[in-house]
């Protein structure tokens, strides 16, 4: 808009530029250090081939003269692109440089038309550097914390058997927010996100998802209902303060409690969700024992709970 309003004739090369830049960052979390990256690489490209425009090219007659000319800065950058720190920033510089000096068979180069367009050209990048500080000032924190509390909210939601899920889905959806998390914690700083490892949520969530996918008899599902009662107001809870809150005590032992109980029942069905009981006991509480004391008349722990329940 303000370049058709203004009638500027080669404003069209910011407009064109911006959009390039904003479209190029905009799955980032927070683009603006990436435009800023390319508002520098913009400035270095145009004065480079001004220089190269104004200074030098008025000495080339020949192929020879031009290739020699071209060759030192164009084999610094291809040895530079090498590095996955500078790529970014080395391609740009070396594609602008190039395009700007607009190479044609006879010299015919115009100072107030390459002044004209390097300017609209860095205003446009300047623009799109504005623009995404305004629209887009959430950052990497913002997103990763959106993510690690939709994480909370849905195993509170698993641990709630009354409730119908698909479980299929809900194993993709832990799979794709941790693959999109990850990364993200990598970026930031430990002190400045209270966050646990991301891999307890997605084991918790896998445990949930094999406790539904048993579907426990109503007998089962009432003894189960204390721990599943205080998981849900964990993750709620943490939820609710936006912050990994440590696990407490009585948790520990409502789940102990609940192995007690569920040893006493020699159905399969009951075997199955100590297993699950067991692993959530150790995902949750890292310096419990991998070892569970049967309870008075139910099984011995050897048979009450198989090496893949003690380490899930």
């Amino acid at each position: 808009m303000l370049w058709f309003v203004s009638g500027w004739e080669h404003g069209y090369s910011g407009v064109f530029i911006a959009a390039v830049a904003g479209c190029f960052f905009a799955s980032q979390d927070n683009p603006a250090p990436f435009i800023k990256s390319f508002l520098v690489a913009t400035l270095i490209s145009s004065t480079a081939a001004g220089i190269y425009l104004f200074a030098l090219m008025p000495n080339v007659h020949d192929f020879g003269s031009l290739a020699i000319l071209l060759a030192v800065p164009l084999l610094l950058l291809g040895t530079l692109a090498g590095r996955p720190q500078h790529a970014g920033t080395v391609i740009v510089i070396a594609v602008q440089t190039i395009s700007n000096i607009t190479l044609q068979d006879s010299y015919r180069a115009d100072f107030q038309l390459f002044a004209d367009i390097a300017l609209s050209t860095a205003l446009g990048v300047l623009f799109a550097f504005v623009w995404a500080r305004l629209t887009r000032p959430f950052g990497t924190l913002w997103a990763a914390r959106r993510l690690v509390r939709h994480g909370w909210l849905s195993l509170a939601a698993l641990a709630d058997l009354r409730r119908w899920r698909n479980e299929a889905d809900d194993a993709s959806s832990f799979i794709d927010r941790i693959a999109q998390l990850l990364p993200r914690l990598a970026q930031l700083d430990g002190d400045r996100l209270a966050l646990n490892d991301a891999t307890r949520e997605l084991r918790v969530g896998f445990r949930l998802l094999e406790l539904r996918e048993l579907r426990p008899a109503p007998a089962i599902e009432q003894k189960l209902e204390p721990v599943l009662g205080m998981i849900r107001a964990h993750f709620l809870a943490c939820a609710t303060a936006r912050s990994q809150l440590p696990t407490l005590e009585p948790l520990r032992d409502t789940l102990e409690a609940a192995l007690q109980d569920l040893q006493r029942d020699a159905s399969p069905s009951a075997h199955r969700a100590a297993q699950v009981v067991h692993g959530l006991r150790l995902v949750l509480f890292a310096d419990a024992s991998a070892s569970v004391r049967a309870a008075p008349g139910g099984p011995p722990p050897a048979a009450g709970l198989s090496p893949a329940g003690a380490h899930a």
